[in-house]
């Protein structure tokens, strides 16, 4: 009997880490949110995700602790762990996750600037030697634009006075 209860005591701890591990995990999913702020649909499927890490969490620990077994105290256990993470928990382990998240996000901006930055300066480049030319360009461009359009013109004109035209030569 006494084998019996300690075996449901670790289970019950296994899933009360379960819980504490599941809170972990939605900070990590309110932490990406905070700094990507997706779009609805985004939203959405972020949900989904977070529910299937989830269920895939509940599933391998119930799984390898009892069986797959569901029970009272299994879920109580988790429901526990949750509670717990979010009352004692939660607030370091969120300021921790926002300063890492911030720390991420200024190196990626640094990591694309530092990437960015040759192809800025060809651009710089570019324009400065197209400048001078582009007023060139521009008369020449639309002289041929208008070149272009004149024989569209004269044919909606000849289709738009049909009528007239030929009550004329009659």
């Amino acid at each position: 009997m006494e084998g019996f209860v300690a075996n449901q005591a670790q289970i019950f701890f296994n899933t009360f880490l379960g819980g504490v591990f599941i809170g972990i995990i939605y900070d990590i999913y309110v932490t990406f949110r905070h700094f990507y702020k997706p779009k609805k649909i985004a939203s959405c499927f972020g949900d989904l995700l977070f529910w299937f890490f989830t269920v895939i969490v509940i599933g391998t620990i119930l799984f390898y602790s009892n069986w797959g077994e569901i029970r009272g105290y299994t879920l109580l256990g988790f429901l526990i762990g949750v509670l717990f993470y979010f009352k004692f928990i939660s607030k370091f382990i969120r300021k921790i996750l926002m300063i890492v998240g911030d720390k991420v996000c200024k190196f990626i901006v640094r990591v694309a600037y530092i990437v960015c930055y040759p192809f800025n300066k060809i651009g710089k480049i570019l324009r400065f030697i197209y400048n001078p030319l582009s007023s060139k360009t521009n008369k020449i461009y639309n002289k041929i634009k208008y070149l272009f359009r004149l024989p569209k013109v004269v044919c909606s004109d000849i289709r738009k006075y049909y009528k007239m035209i030929i009550m004329k030569k009659s």
